[in-house]
């Protein structure tokens, strides 16, 4: 199965395995800013709608390229943030970290960024592996 992993405002990818994965997820961590990427399900594009207007059934956004924090979100009905319970949220006196949201900012902070950069990772493996929602975290 192939999934289509985006980020920026002209990055667009099929990956049909874990390693393809990873290999770009390298490439965007050494763009030296905070991304958004988002992989998205089979079918991901086959109407002409926004995934935002009309979410795909699944798919993921994790955010890539911070030294120590990250953030993971999970489209479809069981959906919402992902967060390690282990992991305290950002200081309130700590600056939101600015992910390039496809060429615009997305804020990530507080409650938000209870995920370490290796654990988001492993969740988008995960997804890539079954099609599932991972289990690398708790959703909430």
């Amino acid at each position: 199965m192939n999934y289509l992993v985006i980020w920026g405002s002209d990055n667009e990818h099929e990956v049909s395995s874990a390693a393809e994965l990873d290999e770009l997820l390298a490439q965007v961590t050494k763009l030296g800013e905070p991304h958004v990427v988002g992989v998205y399900p089979p079918g991901y594009r086959n109407n002409e709608t926004s995934p935002w207007d009309d979410p795909p059934s699944g798919g993921l956004e994790l955010g890539v390229g911070h030294p120590e924090r990250s953030f993971l979100f999970w489209y479809g009905e069981d959906g919402g943030w992902g967060h390690e319970p282990h992991v305290p949220p950002m200081p309130e006196d700590e600056a939101d970290i600015e992910f390039n949201h496809f060429n615009e900012v997305m804020f990530c902070g507080g409650e938000r960024g209870r995920v370490r950069p290796d654990t988001a990772r492993e969740a988008a493996r995960q997804y890539i592996e079954t099609g599932q929602r991972p289990t690398a975290v708790q959703w909430g």
